[in-house]
């Protein structure tokens, strides 16, 4: 079964998704994940490769995550609360084509990068 296939069978004006943010409907959610996947596509991501994915719960997560698989991808969500030393760690191990971040994140990704280049040299 494909796990996107789910999203597909919704009223496009049923409630699907709520976070403190705000809410979501299925065609909302739709929209996001297509435009994510647009993006990610012209990022290079494609069939079997593995993106990170270092964000809190939220919409935009859901989204970017059914991007993710609607390409054929393979999501990774890691802890957005884990230190930079445990992310380096855990991209050294997973070797992802892409890091998605956010912005609650993206300074814990930039020092865990920073971190695994440092322990290569």
């Amino acid at each position: 079964m494909n796990v996107c296939r789910p999203v597909l069978d919704h009223p496009e004006d049923q409630l699907a998704l709520v976070d403190r943010d705000g809410s979501w409907t299925w065609g909302e959610l739709r929209a996001a994940a297509a435009a994510w996947a647009e993006v990610l596509a012209a990022a290079g991501v494609g069939p079997g490769e593995r993106v990170a994915l270092v964000a809190p719960a939220s919409r935009q997560l859901v989204a970017r995550y059914l991007a993710i698989l609607a390409l054929g991808a393979v999501a990774a969500p890691l802890n957005p609360t884990s230190p930079a030393t445990e992310l380096a760690r855990e991209l050294d191990l997973l070797r992802p084509a892409l890091v998605v971040a956010d912005p609650l994140t993206q300074s814990e990704v930039d020092q865990a990068r920073r971190l695994a280049r440092a322990a290569v040299a």
